[in-house]
């Protein structure tokens, strides 16, 4: 009975982190779609603009400049984000 329950358990963690892991791409591919048409834009613009909660979507743009995925360039005190010259998002 108890490993009955156990594997349900680690079933369950597994539909969770693979819901989770689903929204994050999304969330990164609507990231780098929104700077494709909009490069140069600043975090709060892609806040506004992108859907989905503003820490999520500050975290995940900090986590893609940290990878290389899209850079930022200082112009006076404006941060500006780009999405890769040449870049092809994957659905």
């Amino acid at each position: 009975y108890l490993k009955e329950d156990e594997a349900i358990r680690v079933e369950a963690e597994q539909a969770i982190t693979s819901e989770a892991q689903g929204r994050d791409d999304d969330l990164r591919t609507a990231i780098l779609d929104f700077l494709q048409e909009n490069p140069g834009a600043g975090k709060k613009k892609i806040e506004d603009s992108v859907e989905g909660k503003a820490t999520r979507i500050r975290e995940m743009v900090s986590g893609l400049e940290s990878a290389g995925e899209i850079r930022v360039e200082r112009q006076g005190r404006r941060l500006m984000h780009y999405a890769p010259q040449g870049t092809v998002v994957e659905p």
